[in-house]
């Protein structure tokens, strides 16, 4: 699989979660908040955090809509692995790091990933316990700021 069919594949993505997932360990999140905290992964600067690991490109407002499936096929492949675990409690399921989420992520040597494990570990301090409603009216301010300096291209 070559760099660029990797990118935003459930493979990337689902390594994306466990290194969230990890971060925000023991405390666990649903794929909602999972999207949410994906999109301010990438996109740190934005936030207040460091250098974004993709680039700012107009219209990136836009793929927080389309991330759902990819995140959920990526939960899937990292389950399947022992990377990450459902729990199932009265308010639905959601997803904590498996036991084998960090022996997984200390078995890489990778800039990209450490860069990626640094960001999670902002994103779980500053976000991790932020409620969905009030993460998504972080977000809804961000992508106005977006569209007045890109216009209706975000």
């Amino acid at each position: 699989m070559s760099a660029r069919s990797l990118l935003n594949s459930p493979i990337e993505v689902g390594i994306r979660s466990v290194a969230l997932l990890a971060a925000l360990y023991p405390r666990s999140a649903d794929i909602s908040t999972l999207v949410l905290l994906d999109h301010v992964l990438l996109h740190t600067s934005d936030f207040g955090g460091a250098e974004s690991i993709h680039p700012p490109v107009p219209g990136r407002g836009s793929q927080i809509g389309l991330k759902r499936g990819l995140i959920q096929d990526g939960l899937y492949l990292a389950g399947a692995r022992g990377l990450v675990e459902q729990v199932v409690g009265t308010s639905g399921i959601s997803y904590v790091a498996g036991d084998d989420a960090h022996p997984f992520l200390q078995s890489f040597d990778s800039e990209y990933l450490n860069d990626l494990q640094e960001r999670c570990k902002w994103v779980a301090r500053v976000f991790g316990d932020v409620s969905e409603e009030q993460l998504r009216g972080v977000l809804l301010e961000v992508v106005g700021q977006w569209r007045e300096e890109f216009g209706d291209e975000a």
